[in-house]
């Protein structure tokens, strides 16, 4: 089902079974309190689109400008009957906008998807706004938000449950939109997830992934609380992480507060780094169970952080064994 050009398409209070929608420029999809938006339990093939983009997805925007989805009410991507039903094949994104730009998500819930819950893809100009996202963690892969190859995104006073990253910023290379990232800012969100909260990677296929910038969120359970992963060979600059605060540990594979890693996703891989990385005036309520990583694998430096302000249990730490910072082949200050 398409929306018209420039025409708002309203939900009343009530449920809304669907297959696959394609908003187009100029759409605005507005929920009212009440109204469900939920993808019907039907073959996985309807959420296939006839293009180069093989993911199935529930909303699918591409190549639109100024498209809107706002509203009190809920986008529900029935992921956990759909799984049930055809396993695998019903790893579906809930939104999944492709190679667009102008784009407006406030005040929705995103309810229950296949697979990853939001992937902005190969985009500019994206804002999401007082968004919930409860994803059923019992679920593998569902992710929370993706900006992938992405310019100018703001994730701003946001709600994320997650079984896997509420975010994570990436350039997987999907149908073949490859880019360079800047400008993310995550600020004003609450997280609860049991992998990594605030993550850039692991797929960073692009050339530069710089300017992104996670600000004043409270991550309330985690497996890692920030994490940066390089795979693919590219080059991070400028990542911030400034005035977080993380409340408690999800005993998962990592369980580390910080965990900064680069490696080789295949031995002919190329090896990226990581520049001016800042962590400012963050805290952890309690120590995480295992000690945090830097690691580079050389030779060389190949990551340098700078963590100025950080506390743990209360207690500001002023040294990597305060920290306990385990750093391999990187240049970490800590003041």
């Amino acid at each position: 089902v398409s929306a018209q050009q420039g025409k708002t398409l309203f939900f009343p209070a009530g449920t809304y079974l669907c297959r696959q929608l394609r908003p187009v420029s100029g759409t605005h999809l507005h929920l009212d309190r009440g109204a469900v938006v939920q993808a019907m339990n039907c073959s996985p093939e309807n959420y296939m689109s006839d293009d180069n983009v093989k993911t199935r997805k529930f909303i699918y925007i591409k190549d639109a400008d100024n498209v809107k989805i706002t509203g009190r009410g809920i986008i529900n991507g029935n992921g956990r009957s759909l799984r049930t039903t055809y396993g695998d094949q019903a790893r579906m994104r809930l939104i999944m906008a492709v190679n667009s730009s102008n784009i407006l998500m406030e005040g929705v819930m995103l309810q229950d998807p296949g697979s990853w819950n939001t992937q902005i893809l190969k985009c500019r100009n994206v804002a999401i706004r007082n968004v919930k996202l409860m994803n059923d963690i019992g679920l593998s892969n569902t992710d929370g938000f993706d900006p992938d190859a992405t310019c100018n995104l703001l994730i701003e006073n946001c709600f994320a449950y997650c079984s896997d990253d509420n975010v994570a910023v990436k350039t997987t290379g999907y149908g073949g939109y490859i880019g360079d990232v800047d400008g993310i800012t995550v600020r004003g969100c609450v997280f609860l997830t049991k992998k990594s909260s605030l993550k850039v990677g692991t797929e960073t296929r692009g050339n530069v992934m710089r300017n992104i910038v996670f600000e004043d969120n409270d991550v309330l359970e985690s497996d890692r609380g920030m994490a940066l992963y390089v795979s693919d060979g590219a080059v991070f600059e400028r990542i911030g992480y400034i005035n977080n605060r993380f409340e408690r540990n999800y005993p998962d594979a990592k369980q580390a507060g910080i965990h900064f890693v680069v490696n080789r996703r295949r031995p002919d891989s190329k090896l990226g780094k990581m520049t001016d990385v800042l962590v400012r005036d963050c805290s952890f309520e309690v120590p995480f169970p295992k000690h945090s990583a830097i690691k580079y694998p050389g030779p060389g430096t190949g990551i340098e952080v700078r963590i100025e302000n950080l506390k743990i249990g209360g207690r500001r730490v002023l040294s990597l064994q305060e920290a306990e910072i385990e750093v391999q082949n990187a240049s970490v200050s800590v003041r």
